[in-house]
């Protein structure tokens, strides 16, 4: 590959690269910043709730924010894989190794639940009918528990 050829494709990466950039609302930097956000949230109504200080407004929050962290979770996968996808970046790749070992599977099938609360509220969720495993044998699901 000659050089003018491979400036041109570091060019085309790093354009991709800056699709997921600060400046376009998108991308691992916005979602860890909610992350950390919802995080300071849940805990404060996690604490308010097990004080005996808890209100309704404290418990939509403490189940609220439980949500919002799996899919600020699930989104800063979803930009590692493509990030990684295009870069090949070993580091990120033996991070994620890291993440997917502590984690296992487990956040996945968490996320799966809380995309789809409406379903598994009545009792129709994949993992529920069988279409999807592991099995959840509670007949209506609920966000509690989800970051206990």
């Amino acid at each position: 590959m000659d050089p003018e050829e491979k400036m041109a494709r570091e060019g085309e990466l790093a354009e991709k690269l800056a699709a997921f950039g600060l400046e376009h609302g998108a991308g691992a930097t916005v979602w860890r910043r909610v992350t950390l956000d919802e995080l300071t949230h849940h805990v404060e109504a996690r604490e308010q709730s097990m004080a005996g200080n808890g209100t309704n407004d404290t418990f939509t929050q403490y189940h609220g924010t439980a949500l919002v962290v799996v899919v600020a979770v699930d989104q800063i996968l979803r930009f590692e894989h493509r990030v990684r996808q295009l870069t090949g970046d070993a580091a990120l790749q033996k991070a994620r190794k890291a993440f997917d070992d502590e984690v296992g599977d487990s956040a996945n099938y968490i996320r799966d639940v809380a995309m789809h609360l409406d379903d598994y509220a009545i009792g129709i969720g994949n993992r529920q009918t069988g279409k999807q495993g592991p099995a959840v044998t509670e007949r209506y699901v609920r966000p509690h528990g989800l970051l206990d």
